[in-house]
């Protein structure tokens, strides 16, 4: 008999973590309560099927729009409960419950939530200014629930809109401090189920010392200075 896998009460890093992706990035199931996810990244997927004691599957799609076939990793599991604090099945009913997280575990819940439904870039203007911008795209529960935790904890505000099409909306953070902070929270090199939006955050970072204006980063970052080439490590 396979027993259920109990996710609560959050009490380490990776179940907040877990509590945040699923979310933003799973299917669920009444009333049996599994939750099927599938993602291409392998690294991620391992860190899933380690943390829930649970195997997952290798399959390959065919895509014929790309005519490309696709290399993907999918797990089932069930998790008590989970529908129940997630308010529902569906994704536009789903309420991420962040006053079940306990302060210390906050940053690794928003890092989960920004893996699956998060982006991050840069834009070379010129030589000597570089535009950033963080974007969270899921729908409107989701993303008042990441408002909400950046203005409590970071006293950050993002911008939002509508989607053009659909019923998802974005969040957008522009301000070059503002990013960093950000990223410097969520992310800490020990802690990285998904290591490349950390690699990528580190470019970033580095791009930004070679234009010389170290003055507009946060002051005392520590978390991104490694180099995209160094090897992350996760305990």
């Amino acid at each position: 008999m396979i027993h259920s896998y109990n996710l609560f009460p959050i009490d380490c890093a990776a179940k907040a973590y877990l509590l945040g992706f699923i979310a933003c990035d799973s299917s669920l199931y009444e009333p049996s309560n599994k939750m099927s996810l599938e993602i291409a990244d392998e690294s991620v997927m391992k860190f899933f099927s380690e943390m829930m004691e649970h195997p997952y599957v290798k399959y390959e799609k065919f895509d014929k729009r790309t005519n490309k076939t696709y290399t993907g990793y999918r797990i089932y599991r069930c998790i008590s409960d989970i529908c129940s604090y997630y308010n529902g099945r569906l994704k536009h009913e789903r309420i991420i419950p962040y006053n079940l997280v306990p302060l210390e575990y906050m940053s690794y819940l928003m890092q989960g939530i920004f893996d699956a439904d998060g982006t991050l870039s840069m834009n070379i203007i010129s030589k000597t200014n570089i535009g950033v911008r963080i974007e969270f795209a899921s729908s409107p529960n989701i993303i008042q629930t990441v408002q909400d935790i950046l203005h409590q904890y970071l006293n950050i505000t993002g911008h939002i809109y509508q989607r053009t099409k659909g019923s998802y909306v974005s969040l957008f953070i522009y301000n070059r401090k503002d990013f960093f902070t950000f990223l410097q929270w969520i992310y800490k090199p020990w802690f990285l189920p998904l290591p490349r939006k950390y690699e990528k955050a580190c470019h970033i970072y580095q791009c930004i010392l070679a234009q010389g204006k170290p003055h507009l980063l946060p002051k005392n970052i520590d978390t991104l200075n490694t180099t995209p080439t160094k090897p992350f490590v996760r305990n």
